[in-house]
């Protein structure tokens, strides 16, 4: 889940517990590029169920709720600009999104802050902007009769350096 309050604040809501990964700044980076926001604007409140859907896996946090986060941007980045489009008497595909403004390519002065957006969002729609995706592995394969089909797989390595005395047997 993204949402953008009228501060231009933005919170990205996800069930991954970060645990030493770096999942949470992976999610923060990815959101705030695809706003067009510094890192520091992007907030990430991750592994509550009361916020977010629950899910059922827990390996490759940063590939999948990263996918999740960036769909969920990208629908919130659409919205503010058909609104930005529409009051600039532009097509929204025609606008960026950088540096903390959305503004007509090209034309940087041509546009509105982020912030800007986010208000004209809540007085146009009475509710702050907010968009949930979820990110599923393609299945592609399936018709070629591939099965357990992921683009992403958890695998996991162990090693052990040890000493033995080859005559004792002792470590």
């Amino acid at each position: 889940v993204v949402k953008v309050e009228q501060d231009g604040s933005v919170s990205v809501f996800v069930i991954h517990s970060d645990f030493g990964q770096g999942a949470d700044t992976g999610v923060q980076q990815i959101v705030a590029e695809e706003l067009g926001l510094p890192v520091e604007a992007v907030r990430v409140r991750s592994g509550d169920t009361a916020l977010v859907p629950d899910a059922w896996w827990s390996f490759a946090d940063t590939f999948a709720i990263g996918n999740a986060a960036r769909s969920a941007a990208i629908q919130v980045k659409q919205d503010f600009f058909r609104l930005v489009a529409e009051h600039l008497e532009a097509r929204p595909e025609d606008l960026v999104a950088s540096d903390g403004r959305i503004f007509i390519q090209g034309s940087p002065q041509s546009g509105m802050s982020f912030v800007e957006a986010a208000r004209l969002h809540l007085r146009r729609t009475k509710r702050p902007a907010t968009a949930l995706a979820q990110y599923c592995a393609n299945t592609d394969m399936l018709h070629v009769g591939q099965r357990n089909v992921s683009r992403s797989y958890s695998f996991a390595a162990q090693s052990v350096m040890a000493e033995v005395d080859r005559e004792t047997g002792q470590t």
